[in-house]
């Protein structure tokens, strides 16, 4: 959220080519989960991967990104904040479009610099959209499942078993079909919380509006 938003402050204002900035940072977000997933599995393979490559170039040691665990986790949270970036920069776009111009005029004339008509008036008009990102992007988390399936599958063990990955292996691998339908009504439990806290921000981001 806060890269997105730092993006989004960055491409609000008239740059050369800014529309196809937006564009390039949103594709990851509208990219399937799989997709994603095989391009990053070539990216941070150990053998043959371009991380591990540039490392070489710069004469540091191979990481193994998906095969430890106490790398793959990192590794996995680092892919899923890259396909997020985009939506919420998109998010912060709009609501940075929706500051009324006269205010941040008067703040002008009045003196204030970017920086603090940035910290004074549009971050605190900014908060309602800052409370709806914050719940759908842990919603989001809460249902990752294909970048992970693919990446790691859960493992190496269970460092990146998360909970819908968890149901998953007890129903499918396990053969634990009982078990896993009472993860899966804890998880829904869940998700519908975060739900009803997404519709509760919604209608104060619209009384605030």
């Amino acid at each position: 959220m806060a890269i997105g938003l730092a993006l989004a402050v960055a491409l609000n204002r008239p740059l050369p080519g800014r529309g196809v900035l937006r564009a390039l940072f949103f594709v990851p977000m509208v990219a399937a989960g799989v997709v994603v997933g095989v391009i990053m599995s070539w990216i941070f393979n150990t053998d043959y991967g371009v991380a591990n490559n540039a490392l070489g170039v710069l004469g540091l040691g191979r990481v193994p990104w998906l095969t430890s665990p106490s790398m793959a986790m990192f590794t996995l949270i680092i892919v899923v904040v890259w396909t997020r970036i985009g939506f919420c920069m998109v998010i912060y776009l709009g609501a940075l479009q929706s500051v009324p111009g006269e205010i941040i005029e008067a703040a002008s004339i009045d003196g204030a610099g970017p920086w603090v008509r940035f910290r004074r008036i549009s971050f605190p008009m900014l908060a309602p959209t800052t409370s709806i990102l914050l719940i759908l992007n842990v919603v989001f988390s809460l249902q990752a499942f294909d970048i992970i399936y693919v990446l790691t599958g859960g493992g190496p063990g269970f460092s990146t078993t998360v909970l819908i990955q968890y149901v998953f292996r007890a129903a499918f691998q396990d053969a634990q079909m009982g078990y896993a339908a009472a993860l899966g009504l804890v998880l829904v439990a869940i998700l519908l919380l975060f739900t009803l806290l997404r519709q509760r921000a919604s209608k104060r981001a619209e009384s605030y509006l």
